[in-house]
């Protein structure tokens, strides 16, 4: 039997521990967010939502560990509609698995694409004259979510194939909060 990850699955002990926090979320029909989903806490309200292109903050992904309910095996008490709570694996240099969006060379930056996916990040153009304000290029480094190491078996170590790029739809492990 071959493992084939899924999105939200930590890739290494790296995303155990300390990297798990349990975030707020809302609650109501339909609020249950998709494991392997990337978040974003927002600070008007400290709840998480998923992601979406432009999404600037606090990045998680939601965990497909216990105790986040799992349909396909029916176990788990929390990130279900009438729950106000969320698993979500967290902290920096935390390994995960995430659906991508687009084409992403091997070791790029990543930030949120659509609907919780991650895509390649593209520094804006700044010119004299845009953005009208301060605060768009200070939140430039603020969208990044982390960096794409490769998919399943890829590696950048002595061990494992080389990574390649990814492309829409695959499932690919990033490295959460690294910025350089």
């Amino acid at each position: 039997m071959v493992f084939t990850p899924s999105p939200g699955n930590p890739s290494d002990d790296s995303a155990l521990g300390a990297n798990v926090e349990i975030w707020n979320k809302a609650t109501g029909g339909g609020s249950a967010i998709t494991l392997g989903r990337v978040v974003v806490r927002t600070d008007a309200t400290g709840n998480c939502a998923e992601a979406t292109d432009g999404s600037f903050g606090r990045f998680g992904v939601v965990a497909r560990l216990y105790p986040n309910y799992d349909a396909t095996t029916a176990t788990g008490t929390i990130n279900v509609d009438s729950s106000s709570k969320v698993a979500v694996i967290c902290g920096s240099n935390a390994k995960v698995y995430v659906t991508c969006t687009g084409s992403i060379p091997a070791g790029s930056r990543v930030v949120a694409g659509t609907t919780g996916t991650v895509k390649a990040y593209v520094e804006s153009a700044w010119t004299s004259t845009t953005p009208g304000d301060f605060q768009s290029p200070l939140r430039e480094f603020e969208k990044i979510v982390g960096v794409y190491e490769g998919h399943y078996g890829e590696s950048e170590q002595a061990a494992g194939s080389a990574p390649t790029a990814a492309t829409t739809g695959q499932v690919v492990r990033i490295k959460l909060g690294v910025f350089t």
